[in-house]
């Protein structure tokens, strides 16, 4: 075996490694793409039957239902529009998820704030924790702007003293906890949901 055969060789696996790679991108993208179309579908159909819906407690619950599929639908949007559509930019993502959330609470723009500090700029997170983290802002945010009063405004602030953290504060009226109560009864489902969300970003 010459020199020249073996460098073709090389060649030969490394063009092929390189179209499988492609390929695969490719097709993770494509998947992306139709799950975010998907999402799309259905958020139109929850927002009919809400529309639809007479009752305060089913207009509610299908609010509840709408916010949910709204935030794991801009976790998508934000991962279809990165190059690998794996890892997603941690201040892009949030903004995408609070502007999806203002819609059901008909909340003006000027009355939420998101702020990136220092050491947060292109800072990425994979969409396996990307969907938890707007999971977890689906079940904070919506009770707050429901609960804003006059003058007041939500801040939401990234953050990286030593990892990215994520602060909501605002919403005087909004005084709930992740700690037990100490009656002894099962904490509200969002108190619930949130933990298992915060287990899953480790």
């Amino acid at each position: 075996v010459t020199f020249d055969m073996m460098a073709d060789r090389i060649d030969r696996r490394t063009h092929d490694t390189e179209a499988a790679l492609a390929e695969q991108r490719r097709l993770s993208l494509e998947l992306h793409h139709r799950i975010k179309n998907t999402l799309q579908m259905i958020i139109s159909l929850v927002s009919m039957q809400q529309r639809d819906a007479t009752g305060p407690r089913e207009k509610a619950a299908l609010r509840v239902t709408l916010e949910r599929i709204l935030a794991i639908s801009a976790a998508y949007r934000v991962s279809y529009a990165s190059s690998e559509g794996t890892d997603v930019e941690m201040e892009a993502l949030v903004r995408e998820v609070v502007e999806a959330l203002r819609g059901p609470a008909m909340l003006p723009q000027g009355r939420v704030r998101i702020r990136a500090g220092p050491g947060t700029d292109g800072a990425l997170i994979d969409l396996d924790r990307a969907i938890p983290l707007a999971f977890i802002l689906a079940e904070l945010l919506p009770p707050r702007f429901d609960s804003l009063l006059p003058g007041e405004t939500i801040a939401v602030e990234l953050s990286a003293p030593d990892r990215m953290a994520v602060t909501i504060s605002g919403a005087s009226q909004i005084h709930d906890t992740l700690d037990d109560n100490g009656t002894g009864s099962p904490p509200p489902l969002r108190v619930r949901l949130v933990r298992a969300y915060l287990h899953q970003l480790g």
